[in-house]
């Protein structure tokens, strides 16, 4: 069983991953996701969990940027 990485977010923006000691993207975590990885991000000051809303600037920046990921349809039903 893969064990949660744990990805803080701050002030700046910026996102660190403490399990490979470097600063992130929204594309390495992508990748992260990808590969199996299970991530949980965290605002570093609150401890608040924004796992989703990490989760859903990965699934915009790709429909945006790269290839879409998501019907049309598929859209109409989550809204």
């Amino acid at each position: 069983m893969t064990e949660e990485r744990v990805i803080k977010k701050y002030a700046n923006r910026r996102l660190y991953d403490a399990t490979a000691s470097r600063h992130v993207t929204l594309d390495d975590l992508r990748k992260l996701i990808v590969s199996g990885a299970k991530i949980k991000v965290v605002e570093d000051k609150s401890g608040e969990d924004i796992t989703r809303s990490i989760l859903l600037q990965i699934i915009a920046d790709q429909e945006q940027f790269g290839q879409p990921i998501l019907s049309t349809q598929t859209l109409e039903t989550i809204i």
